[in-house]
């Protein structure tokens, strides 16, 4: 019987490619990716010889998983990755690692880059309880819902939220949020790791003024509200 490997790699920056990832990447004999093209080239950086590889999606996971099940009860050794980070994380992978420990296959996993951890060390918040909301809804409506009930978790008990957002939507989200929570301290993260990293700090009225019309790249946002939780 095979091993899944779970691999973590990086969110923008090479630098941050670990030894025991080159090792597992250049020993497996299958790579499960988002995007092939963007996994053959981290491949051909990191000058790994030439794997087969197999797109693994959203869309087309629980499809290919079965594929992927008989191909590790066959003996082969099998990587998922994901397009930057750690995968599962607001990314494939679930449905897969719940049948393989379904079917006992042996796991693995190759940490490693994190959105969500580097975001939460970055900010300054707190970060002894942090709930991860991983996308929000792309309503507004849903938006609003989602920092009601996280508003009522904060008066029970202090606690940061960490959530990714489109480029294309931030601006509507921080709007949201400063009609909801205006004093609320909120950090922007964007293009972590990478070159034009960007991080803003502030309340959200703060950070519209900061933030360009137009952002780009990926955002992680990290959110507290300043209020005190209900005596019990």
């Amino acid at each position: 019987m095979g091993k899944l490997y779970i691999v973590s790699t990086p969110i923008g920056n090479l630098g941050d490619i670990s030894k025991r990832m080159i090792e597992t990447l250049t020993e497996v004999d299958l790579v499960l990716c988002e995007d092939t093209r963007r996994t053959g080239k981290l491949l051909h950086e990191l000058q790994i010889p030439k794997k087969d590889f197999l797109s693994f999606t959203d869309y087309n996971e629980k499809a290919k998983t079965p594929f992927v099940i008989e191909m590790l009860n066959s003996g082969k050794n099998i990587a998922l990755l994901s397009d930057g980070g750690t995968p599962l994380i607001s990314d494939p992978g679930y449905y897969l690692i719940k049948q393989a420990i379904l079917n006992n296959i042996p796991l693995d996993i190759i940490p490693g880059p994190s959105a969500v951890v580097s975001a939460v060390v970055l900010s300054g918040l707190p970060s002894d309880r942090i709930l991860f909301w991983g996308f929000l809804p792309k309503k507004p409506g849903n938006k609003r819902e989602v920092f009601k009930q996280y508003r009522l978790l904060t008066e029970v008990t202090p606690i940061t939220i960490v959530f990714y957002e489109s480029p294309f939507r931030i601006r509507e989200s921080i709007t949201l949020l400063d009609d909801q929570f205006p004093n609320c301290t909120l950090v922007i993260l964007r293009e972590l790791t990478k070159l034009h990293q960007e991080i803003l700090r502030g309340y959200p009225k703060e950070i519209l003024y900061q933030l360009s019309s137009n952002p780009k790249g990926e955002i992680t946002a990290v959110l507290r509200l300043n209020i005190d939780p209900k005596s019990h």
